[in-house]
Order: structure tokens, then sequence, then C-alpha cells
């Protein structure tokens, strides 16, 4: 979130610090091009990159006797509620975060394919949704319940382009899906996944089984909140139910997650 004006000096701070802290170079690249990327415009790349090589070329780390003590900090709420708020906090504002996952549960054939193609657009645009604005970023899209033609008449009422950021899988998943999903997301920087649906994705013996399912979905979840990505689940209602997330197959677990 650093404004124009302050990147540069900024990333140069920020390169000599891991330079300091004797980070390896090829961690500290990696390091500054997520800042670089997260600036307010983006800052160039090519630039932040030569200023890390530039420190790492210049300068020693600093040596060290022992590591530096761990203490806990607290903050007072007066200096909390002075804090600016975070741009990044939101894929979809006050609805969907950009650490975590969400579930869109409905009975059958009743449209969440088509209201997630949508959200994706608007994310992929950086346009507001249901009158709530969106934080434009790359979609990767899991598309396992449907055909590359399925999913073209999906979007195609909604005018897509050949220049939107959105990326579609169609057909069934790996066994390694979970561990390809986020290395994709992470060279491709992507911030919002939709898996369509969570069952095909998992493949779950008994979507009763609140183990099974916890243990299953929270290494995906996890690595979300780490890369600070949003993924949205789309699973089925049961037929006979009601509205609410006690109509999800599978109620208890899919209720925690």
């Amino acid at each position: 979130g650093v404004p124009q004006g302050q990147r540069y000096q900024t990333g140069f701070r920020l390169a000599c610090k891991l330079r300091a802290a004797d980070v390896p170079q090829e961690a500290a690249e990696a390091l500054v091009l997520e800042s670089a990327r997260n600036c307010e415009p983006p800052f160039d790349e090519e630039t932040a990159l030569e200023k890390v090589r530039r420190v790492y070329s210049r300068y020693e780390p600093k040596a060290t006797t022992q590591r530096p003590e761990f203490r806990l900090q607290f903050t007072s709420m007066k200096d909390l509620l002075a804090l600016p708020p975070d741009p990044t906090r939101w894929i979809w504002n006050q609805t969907l975060p950009a650490a975590g996952a969400s579930i869109l549960v409905s009975k059958p054939k009743i449209g969440k394919s088509t209201f997630a193609a949508n959200l994706a657009l608007s994310v992929a645009r950086g346009l507001p949704f249901l009158g709530r604005d969106t934080r434009q970023s790359a979609v990767a899209y899991l598309s396992l319940d449907a055909s590359l033609p399925e999913m073209i008449e999906t979007f195609q009422p909604f005018g897509p382009r050949e220049t939107d950021p959105i990326f579609i899988h169609a057909g069934s998943a790996p066994k390694e899906a979970v561990a390809q999903i986020m290395q994709w997301v992470k060279e491709n920087d992507a911030r919002f996944v939709i898996v369509d649906t969570l069952q095909r994705l998992f493949r779950f013996q008994n979507v009763n089984d609140y183990s099974e399912v916890t243990n299953a979905i929270e290494p995906l979840t996890e690595a979300a909140r780490e890369q600070k990505i949003h993924v949205m689940f789309l699973h089925h209602a049961k037929k006979d139910a009601g509205d609410d997330l006690d109509s999800a197959i599978g109620r208890t677990a899919i209720r925690g997650l």
C-alpha cells in the first residue's frame, strides 16, 4: 500500500534490511517484488530487482552473535483506531477477505457457476460487484463439474474479453491439486481462486465426516491465509433443504469452514 512518491525509498530500505539480516538474495528479490506489486500504484519490477542487486553487491550482512529476542508487542486501542484502512484487506469489500476462504452454497442448477463467473469478471477488471468494490486481480477458476465449452456458455452473457485475466481449468483435479493450485497462483500473481465444486476437488468418501472434511480442506485454507489469497468453494445444498448454511451437504464441517 505504499503510495507514489514513497515507493523507491521504501523499497530500498526493505532491500537493505533484508541484506542486513543475511536473507538469501533470491528470497530477497521475491519479497521485494511482492512489495512492489502491492504499492499504489504498483512499482516497476525491473527497477525493484535492480535495487536489490545493487544493495547486495555493495553491502555486507551485519555480523550478529545471537538471535534477537522475540518479545510480544501490544498496540493500544488508540493507536489501533488511528491506523489507516488496509487497501489489501478485501478481494470483495466487506464480503471476501484477501486471506481466507468462503463457500457458496445452493441447490443444484440454480446459478452458482453463473454467480461465480460474474464475480470473477468483476474481480479481474476491478469493478464493483453488487454495489461493493473489488480488488483487481487475476482469477483462477477450477471448473471440475463442467467442460470448457460449457464454461464459455457460462461466461458469454457477461461479455468476456481476451484481455480479462481469468484462467480456467476444466475437467478432473489431479491428486496433487492443492499444491499445484498454490504454485500456479504464486507464479501468476492471482489473488482469487474459485473451486467449482468442493466435492470434485477433494473427493470425500463421506462428506458428513467432520474430520475427513476438515483435514482435507485445511491445507488449502492455511496456504490461502499465508499467501493472502481468497479461495471460494462452490458446494451443493440438499434438494429438500432450506436456504441457510444448514442446507449444505455435510453441514457441520461446512459451517465450520
